[in-house]
């Protein structure tokens, strides 16, 4: 390999997934290494995951999770703390009213987690993060679990907690990469593939502010883990080749307001850049 290939050691489903969605965007984040400041999307799902970490922690200890009160007053304080360090505006958006309202739904949900969700759940491991190396080579792939819960059975499950304003595809995580990802890498760690896998969707819609805890299972096997195996080797070799194929223009995620480098990407048309 020589001097001028790109390439990096550390995979995980992060930056595997961003390179299979638009190879511009994976060159630009994880080769030029060039940062942005997260949305407010982001920054509030951040937020949450605190605020589920802190609860589970206390729980993991056998000391009494967070009320209801005290994860409000968290998510607040961690919410502008992130606010401060940065964001990322969609254009044309008032910076105080996007704050407010995301601030809102982060302290809402934070309060809903550990009301309805972290009382349901026992605790194997928070946040366990894993890394693997492949014989004879000299990538290593990791994952941060967010939690792997106990199950009635005795064995043990992975959840992963996502956030938004409507409710998830019903097949979300069947066909989820990240939960294959992460099913893998505990079978690293362990030696056997988890149980179960599950996704812990915290939902607020927008207009009536309706709080729902939305659980999808599913499991993996052998076969779903040399699947995601291949796609890793694929994305190795195209990295090592230089191949950075851009998403399709029509793709919902080729957008000014979803896509940190749409302004700058010489990918984007020229009408379209122009209005920028």
């Amino acid at each position: 390999m020589s001097a001028e290939t790109p390439t990096i050691q550390t995979w995980s489903n992060s930056s595997l997934t961003l390179l299979e969605r638009c190879g511009e965007k994976f060159r630009r984040r994880y080769i030029e290494k060039e940062r942005v400041p997260p949305s407010p999307r982001m920054l509030r799902g951040t937020v949450i995951h605190r605020v589920a970490k802190m609860a589970m922690l206390r729980k993991l200890e056998e000391q009494e999770i967070p009320s209801g009160e005290e994860a409000r007053d968290v998510a607040a304080t961690e919410f502008e703390q992130e606010w401060a360090g940065g964001v990322s505006l969609d254009h044309g958006t008032d910076a105080n009213v996007e704050k407010a309202g995301s601030k809102d739904f982060a302290v809402d949900l934070s309060a809903f987690y550990v009301g309805a969700v972290a009382p349901t759940v026992e605790p194997i491991a928070v946040e366990r993060r894993i890394e693997v190396a492949p014989k004879d080579s000299d990538l290593k792939i990791t994952g941060v679990i967010d939690l792997v819960a106990k199950l009635p059975s005795g064995g043990e499950a992975i959840r992963d907690t996502k956030t938004s304003e409507k409710s998830p595809n019903r097949d979300a995580a069947e066909n989820s990469q990240q939960l294959t990802m992460y099913a893998m890498v505990r079978q690293a760690d362990v030696g056997k593939l988890p149980e179960a896998l599950a996704l812990d969707h915290l939902v607020r819609t927008p207009a009536r502010r309706e709080q729902k805890h939305i659980v999808q299972e599913t499991t993996r096997d052998a076969g779903d883990v040399a699947a995601l195996v291949n796609r890793l080797n694929t994305a190795v070799e195209a990295v090592k080749r230089g191949v950075f194929m851009p998403t399709a223009p029509d793709s919902w995620w080729c957008s000014r307001n979803w896509c940190e480098y749409w302004s700058s990407c010489v990918y984007v048309r020229r009408g379209e850049r122009a209005k920028s």
